[in-house]
């Protein structure tokens, strides 16, 4: 991260400024077979009005608009 500028907020946890951030603290976890889902308590949220980065289905995808 030393080329990238950072959220001036961002002492523990490295937030790329001008990004949607969420940061969260674990609520609990269930069980769901195969996985677990994750459910936490937002406690930081930023928007962006760039194009979100999306990893869907074994590659990067772009949003309808």
């Amino acid at each position: 991260f030393t080329d990238i500028a950072l959220h001036p907020e961002s002492a523990d946890v490295p937030m790329i400024a001008g990004a949607t951030v969420l940061l969260c603290e674990l609520d609990r976890l269930v069980d769901g077979n195969t996985h677990r889902i994750v459910i936490g308590n937002v406690t930081f949220a930023q928007r962006s009005e760039n194009s979100p980065l999306l990893y869907m289905a074994g590659g990067y995808q772009a949003l309808a608009s």
